[in-house]
Order: C-alpha cells, then structure tokens, then sequence
C-alpha cells in the first residue's frame, strides 16, 4: 500500500527520484513561499530513507544524483512558469 508523502527539501526530493519514487506532483505552500514534492511512497519506507539521508548512512552515484536534483529542479521551475503563465491568461 503506497501513500502520498511530501517533501520540501529539494535535496531529499532528489534523493527519492533517484530511488524510484514517483513524484506525483509539486505544490505551492499556503503563503507560496515554498515548494512540497509530493512522492508516491509508503510511509515506512519514507521514514526509513528519509532517516538514512539525513544521517548521511547512504550513498549514491554522485552522477546520477546530480542529474537527479537538475531534473526536479527543472520541474520545479516548470511549474513555477505555468503559474505565472496562467496568472497572466486569466488576469485582467
């Protein structure tokens, strides 16, 4: 059974992309200072890797990961422009 956990790290976001995990969409925080990353994942096992990174008792392709992190960023700013782009479609 998986479940919708969310980050705003954009490192950790990172960090589940690279394992697999789906990010399933991307939010804005209620006073849009910040992004969530959404993740279909499990509860334990979001615990259990989230635990791991930010104990530093993992490792990864220094590579890959950095591929990683440049495509949600991507994704993020990807999201950020179709706001913006909305906005100014519907604005008056």
């Amino acid at each position: 059974m998986t479940n919708k956990n969310q980050t705003d790290t954009l490192n950790l976001a990172a960090y589940f992309s690279l394992l697999g995990y789906q990010c399933v969409s991307i939010k804005y925080s209620q006073d849009e200072s910040k992004f969530f990353f959404v993740f279909d994942i499990s509860d334990t096992d979001f615990a259990l890797y989230s635990d791991l990174f930010w104990s530093r008792k993992t490792s990864v392709d220094a590579f890959s990961y950095a591929e990683e992190l440049k495509a949600v960023k991507s994704r993020m700013y990807h999201y950020k422009n179709q706001e913006r782009n909305y906005e100014r479609t519907t604005s008056f």
